[in-house]
């Protein structure tokens, strides 16, 4: 049985080096890679200051954003981004319900899992 590779944890550092965040927009755009290979500058051809990720529909119309091979869901990307933390136990929440709506001022954080669906059903009330 061949083992998987295990993927590399994304790092405060590394997320900085690959993307910019537009707090007030809500959208991630792809940096230049400053390496000198054939792959970065084939990536920076095709990819960078281009809007990074998109829609999943297999993952509940969230945001995505492939990393190192990792996917992420991009409400968790900017939380880490502006706030330095990523809670393995906590949840990041869109408030409007507007999965694609990354906005800072539209994300919040709850504890559990039971919290972000209360959240979601009081966000579909008003």
């Amino acid at each position: 049985m061949k083992k998987q590779p295990i993927k590399p944890v994304l790092t405060y550092s590394r997320l900085k080096e690959v993307l910019h965040y537009g707090s007030v927009s809500g959208q991630f755009m792809w940096l230049v890679r400053q390496g000198n290979t054939g792959g970065d500058a084939i990536f920076n051809g095709k990819f960078a200051g281009k809007i990074a990720g998109g829609i999943d529909r297999s993952r509940d119309d969230h945001w995505m954003i492939r990393i190192d091979g990792k996917l992420y869901k991009s409400q968790v990307l900017a939380w880490f981004l502006v706030h330095g933390v990523m809670h393995k136990d906590n949840e990041i929440v869109h408030i409007n319900n507007d999965k694609s709506d990354n906005r800072l001022i539209n994300l919040r954080e709850v504890a559990t899992f039971e919290e972000a669906v209360r959240a979601r059903i009081e966000a579909e009330k008003k």
